[in-house]
């Protein structure tokens, strides 16, 4: 499964080959693709900042444990929203 970057890469790629530097991409669809890609990636910091809000306080208070086990909980969540 190509991310969208990656797949707009090849399109770009493919077009430029195939019609000689013509390219069929359209600038709307770039803009469309960033702001998908930009929306993932807020996802993403969400996830992260919401595991320091939970993580921080438990540290600062002693609960290392507690904080850890935040943070590995977290750890994998961002993966899937990240390009």
């Amino acid at each position: 499964v190509l991310l969208p970057t990656a797949y707009a890469f090849v399109v770009k790629t493919h077009n430029r080959h195939r019609f000689g530097g013509l390219m069929s991409y359209s600038k709307r669809t770039e803009a469309l693709e960033r702001d998908e890609i930009m929306e993932r990636l807020n996802q993403a910091k969400e996830i992260v900042a919401q595991a320091i809000s939970i993580g921080a306080p438990a540290y600062n208070a002693g609960n290392i444990e507690r904080c850890a086990q935040v943070y590995e909980q977290a750890s994998d969540q961002p993966a899937p929203f990240l390009p």
